[in-house]
């Protein structure tokens, strides 16, 4: 049996003074030696991984990390894939492999196939394309992702009415989603506004 305060990574504890690993504790549940929370084994030793604590960047061993706050994170232009990996982020439209590399430059991107334009369950094994888009339910303007919002729905702004084409056409008034002075909801389409056909009277009148 390994003797009280000898223990290293994987060894019998019961207590964490059992552990002689630098930045180990005693998993009492499994009684045996670990790395201490926000840290990760390499070659027997237990390294300080994203948000472990840290008062330099040489405390944090993983690469494009570095201490802020006291804290080890990722550089600017990077975020985590793992306690011991960060990854830079995507752009709208770029290939990824998490969600949060696309957030982290357009709000409300997600990472998802481009066959089915929808959520993926980040921890799949099977090996699909994937890419920073919008939710289905969301559409891209002003450079971010908004929830789609169609004509006599509630809004607070322009950029949350929804136009399948033509731009320009939709406005947010009075709280709600309506078609643009000069313009009518298409008849078969609620989505769509169409020039009024006496568009040009309303322009006459207006001048």
């Amino acid at each position: 049996m390994t003797c009280v305060g000898s223990a290293e990574i994987g060894g019998f504890c019961e207590k964490n003074n059992d552990c002689i690993t630098p930045n180990s504790a005693c998993d009492k549940k499994q009684q045996k030696c670990t790395c201490a929370k926000n840290h990760y084994e390499s070659n027997r030793a237990c390294l300080a991984g994203i948000d472990a604590k840290c008062t330099s960047d040489e405390n944090c061993a993983p690469d494009n990390t570095i201490c802020i706050s006291d804290t080890c994170s990722c550089k600017s232009n990077y975020v985590p894939e793992s306690i011991n990996s960060c990854i830079p982020v995507s752009s709208f439209g770029e290939s990824c492999l998490l969600d949060t590399q696309c957030s982290a430059v357009t709000l409300g991107a997600i990472c998802a196939s481009t066959e089915n334009n929808t959520d993926i369950i980040e921890s799949s094994t099977e090996k699909v394309f994937k890419m920073c888009t919008c939710a289905k339910e969301d559409y891209y303007k002003f450079g971010r992702c908004l929830k789609i919002k169609y004509l006599g729905e509630a809004c607070t702004n322009l950029g949350e009415c929804y136009e399948c084409c033509n731009g320009n056409r939709m406005v947010c008034k009075s709280g709600k989603c309506a078609c643009n002075w000069g313009y009518m909801p298409h008849k078969s389409n609620a989505s769509v506004c169409v020039e009024h056909p006496e568009s040009s009277k309303f322009f006459l009148r207006g001048k």
